[in-house]
């Protein structure tokens, strides 16, 4: 289930990226592709942190601390006047949710039956596709009222889930 909740209201950012380029930072095309670029690398860095660092044995409270950390990155940009600070945001966001991605991901592999992780990773997949539903959501709700609430919105519900479930996924 979190995996979903992720997936959809982490993810789903990239669809509200253009109204914060052009209705809240101003910053136009260049700026947008600016900050794209920013989550993108910061999941490039922490997946080569991630993966550096295979033997980690604290999967579950990894995921529980970049989860809820995704979140308040994610309503902190939505909050953010600054350009500067914005990218920032972004970065660590990014650099959040690759890291859950990553870490979730080598714990299905690693605790599924061989014969199994076909299909385990088919699932995996399928809650991918959940972020077009979540940039549905967030988009009907920014047009409603505003990108930054919806956005906050969707932080809001990243840190609340975790810490539903942080006990759950402590254990793993």
């Amino acid at each position: 289930m979190l995996s979903v909740i992720v997936e959809m209201f982490g993810y789903s950012l990239i669809a509200l990226l253009p109204i914060f380029a052009r209705g809240v930072l101003d910053v136009g095309a260049v700026g947008l592709g600016l900050l794209g670029s920013a989550g993108g690398v910061g999941a490039l860095v922490s997946t080569l942190i991630v993966g550096s660092h295979s033997g980690y044995s604290r999967k579950g409270p990894l995921m529980v601390v970049s989860t809820f950390l995704s979140g308040l990155f994610l309503a902190g940009f939505a909050l953010s006047p600054w350009y500067l600070l914005s990218l920032a945001l972004i970065a660590l966001a990014g650099a959040m949710l690759m890291t859950y991605d990553v870490t979730l991901q080598t714990l299905l592999l690693v605790l599924s039956d061989g014969q199994m992780r076909g299909r385990v990773q088919g699932l995996f997949a399928f809650t991918i596709g959940s972020n077009f539903l979540g940039a549905l959501l967030l988009g009907s709700i920014a047009a409603v009222l505003s990108a930054p609430l919806a956005l906050g919105l969707a932080g809001g519900i990243l840190t609340a889930t975790t810490l539903q479930m942080r006990k759950t996924l402590e254990r793993l």
